[in-house]
């Protein structure tokens, strides 16, 4: 995606602990309650439970990888797949073996082992000791390399230790309440020192001056009563890589305490009272990989908090009271893991985790979020929840697919009117044209084809709503991607597509007529047809692309929202988000630049051959401005929203649900119902079988009084300068075929419509 999907914008959380398996990445994240980002994952995953029967056959289960069913490559592609039970189940099922590997929650693992951290050196429990010395009275033990020291009730070191070839020095439960300047001094060179219980309250600012002369690795100071570290604790040439500070009492560090530890890797600092820290605190640690401050009393992580840390890989802010994250207050590009498990964290911004580039695994569980969805359709993770957001998309919503009663009875007028207009125009029975307009009425017929098609998908959908009326929610998933949602898919896009390239094509005839009307043309039925073939195949084509199974449009590709549109405007950076852009943006952009510029073209051309018969100039040159401009600015108003909004998801902006509603079945359809009207309904043939089915019923004498109307004998008189050629007769009726229609026309039309039905 081109969002990267680790940007954070719409991430997806549930409200119970979810573990989510990630091949990419060969790690397990842990997930609750909070949507927000672009790390995008199919909830409905989530849902799949180990008591729900098998879908189909042991020996058909999963054969194309279905919801709960998992590929033995990791890609699903070209690939055997199996159900979600056979997973890290300690059988190979795969050839490969994927199916057992990545079984292991490592970091879940170590995060653990940190808690519960076990005693230094208790791996060695049963080794000899291997250091040459005699340790007086016993009083010390001695295992391997490691020397414990444990209770004894020293008040200082021992100075009968050996000064060099200790592994760790374990001091643990003596009585060190200050450490002073020189309390180091007896101090051999060991590589880890553990001072843990020792009742150490006080540390002297210089009082680890001794460690630049050793090669002192890891200090432990836990479960002390230290509550302030001073500044410059540590001196240069320090080469300390752990630093263990937990279970004390530290409400304050100094901004130097630090300083000189260029070569420190991890530094705990759980269960303190740390409430806030400045950035300068931890600016020195420029190795720093692990970083714990978990169970403190931080309640803001702010953007002067925590500074930037290149090498930072696990960062545990858990068990705190945290209710607040900045938007630039988590800097670390190599980070990991980052834990934020309970805290009383609401709401996080988008932005939040934009510059954490590497996160694997983000732990949340235990939080306040109010379960904010990117989608609503994944509020069926949590229908034991009150309130989940958002409660739609605009179009639909938990209970209704056309949540809005306008959007309902503007779905049934749009597909009524292209159904049965569209219908009209097909049954043939008020043409009356000439052998010279075949190949026009033609491209009509295919024309009114194809907005009936749209009709048809109107009132599937239509239909569709009324069918899950109440209980939406309930049939989201198995709508959107049930075999109905697809054809829906189809019907919209094939009849979006071509009529789009038919209107091109009737635009592009009537160019080639009015530019050229002395130019013979002799009507050829294998010319129309063969342009309609391929103009039908194309359609087809494109239409038909997203239901063969080619990976790059994923499973669902109309299933992506609950009309099934391709037009992804909701999320624009969907799988085969360049598909849908060619579709409504460059084919919809070529032709109404193409629409625009030829009915200009013609403009000028009608006023050109007009010239000569100035009296009879004006008014009809209004009356052909008019009825073009009526074509164009149709056109402009089904496919400039279309392109402008898609642009702009696209671009980043945030669109409207209301909008997007619209532009779905108010906007895209509003051509299927007007093209009939444009391009038949109101033409000059249309209007004399009106005359004559009028004159059968008893209207005649109102009719005839207007056979005559001041539009067509403007137009006719404008034209009988030109010689008198067949071309001639072709450019008069087509002209007068796009005559403007006026009220009567219009009362008229409706009142045969409702004799006949």
């Amino acid at each position: 995606m081109r969002k990267v999907l680790l940007s954070f914008e719409s991430l997806l959380f549930v409200t119970s602990l979810l573990v989510i398996q990630l091949p990419m990445c060969k790690l397990a994240a842990s997930v609750q309650g909070f949507a927000g980002g672009s790390f995008m994952y199919n909830v409905a995953n989530l849902l799949y439970s180990p008591d729900t029967p098998a879908r189909v056959n042991l020996d058909r289960e999963c054969a194309k990888c279905e919801i709960g069913c998992f590929s033995c490559n990791g890609t699903g592609v070209n690939s055997e797949c199996i159900p979600q039970r056979k997973n890290c189940d300690d059988v190979v099922d795969c050839e490969n073996g994927f199916d057992e590997k990545d079984c292991v929650d490592h970091v879940g693992n170590e995060f653990w082992d940190h808690l519960f951290r076990k005693s230094p050196g208790a791996e060695i429990d049963t080794l000899d000791c291997s250091l040459d010395f005699t340790i007086e009275n016993k009083t010390c033990v001695c295992k391997a390399d490691n020397i414990m020291c444990t209770f004894k009730g020293f008040t200082q070191i021992p100075n009968f230790l050996p000064p060099n070839g200790i592994a760790m020095l374990d001091l643990t439960g003596n009585k060190y309440p200050v450490l002073s300047k020189d309390f180091f001094e007896t101090l051999p060179n060991v590589r880890e020192l553990v001072l843990k219980h020792c009742n150490i309250e006080t540390i002297h600012p210089h009082a680890f001056e001794k460690l630049k002369n050793i090669t002192l690795e890891t200090l432990h100071l836990n479960q002390n009563k230290i509550r302030t570290l001073p500044n410059h604790l540590f001196p240069n040439g320090t080469v300390l890589e752990n630093l263990i500070l937990s279970g004390n009492a530290i409400h304050e560090m100094h901004s130097t305490c630090f300083k000189n530890l260029e070569h420190l890797i991890e530094l705990d600092l759980r269960d303190n009272e740390i409430k806030t820290l400045n950035r300068h605190v931890l600016s020195p640690l420029k190795k720093l990989q692990k970083l714990y401050l978990n169970e403190n009393h931080i309640t803001r992580v702010t953007n002067d908090m925590l500074p930037r840390l290149d090498s930072l890989i696990t960062l545990s802010l858990a068990h705190n009271q945290i209710n607040y994250i900045g938007q630039n207050a988590l800097d670390f590009p190599r980070l990991q893991h980052l834990f934020l498990s309970n805290n009383q964290i609401e709401y996080i911004d988008d932005s939040v985790f934009i510059r954490l580039p590497s996160l694997l695994g983000l732990y949340l569980r235990n939080n306040r979020f109010q379960t904010n969805f990117t989608h609503f359709s994944l509020c069926r993770a949590a229908m034991h929840v009150r309130v989940c957001e958002p409660r739609g998309d605009g179009i639909s919503s938990a209970k209704h697919l056309l949540d809005n009663i306008v959007l309902r009875t503007s779905v049934w007028i749009m597909a009524s009117i292209g159904i049965f207009g569209n219908l009209l125009v097909l049954s043939g029975q008020f043409f009356g044209g000439t052998r010279t307009h075949a190949e026009h009425l033609t491209y009509l017929r295919h024309l009114a084809a194809s907005d009936l098609i749209m009709g048809i998908y109107l009132a599937i959908i239509a239909t569709t709503d009324i069918r899950f009326r109440g209980v939406y929610l309930q049939h989201d998933e198995e709508w959107r991607h049930s075999l109905p949602c697809g054809i829906c898919g189809f019907l919209s896009t094939l009849s979006c597509q071509s009529s789009t390239l038919l209107l091109t094509l009737v635009t592009w005839d009537r160019l080639i007529s009015v530019i050229r009307p002395l130019k013979p043309r002799p009507p050829s039925k294998a010319r129309a047809m063969t342009r309609l073939t391929i103009l039908w195949s194309i359609s087809s084509t494109a239409a038909l692309l997203p239901l063969m199974g080619i990976p790059y449009f994923g499973d669902y590709f109309y299933g992506n929202n609950g009309v099934c549109l391709s037009l992804h405007i909701h999320d624009p950076y969907a799988r085969g988000w360049e598909y849908s852009a060619a579709i409504f943006i460059l084919v919809n952009t070529l032709s109404l630049l193409f629409i625009v510029i030829s009915y200009l073209r013609m403009l000028k051309a009608i006023k050109t051959t007009g010239e000569a018969m100035r009296s009879t100039l004006s008014g009809r040159e209004n009356i052909v401005a008019r009825r073009f401009a009526v074509i164009v600015a149709t056109d402009c108003i089904c496919w400039l929203p279309v392109i402008v909004v898609k642009l702009a998801a696209l671009g980043g902006v945030s669109i409207s649900p209301f909008i997007y509603a619209w532009l779905a079945v108010l906007v895209l359809p509003i051509n299927s119902a007007l093209n009939p009207i444009i391009y038949t309904l109101t033409t000059a043939q249309f209007k004399q079988q009106i005359r004559r089915f009028c004159y059968r019923r008893g209207y005649g004498a109102t009719i005839e009084s207007q056979s005559n109307n001041g539009f067509e004998s403007t137009l006719g008189t404008s034209l009988k300068h030109l010689p008198s050629n067949g071309s001639q007769r072709r450019l008069l009726q087509r002209q007068k075929s796009g005559l403007y229609p006026t009220r009567k026309h219009l009362i008229l039309v409706l009142k045969i419509i409702l004799t006949l039905f």
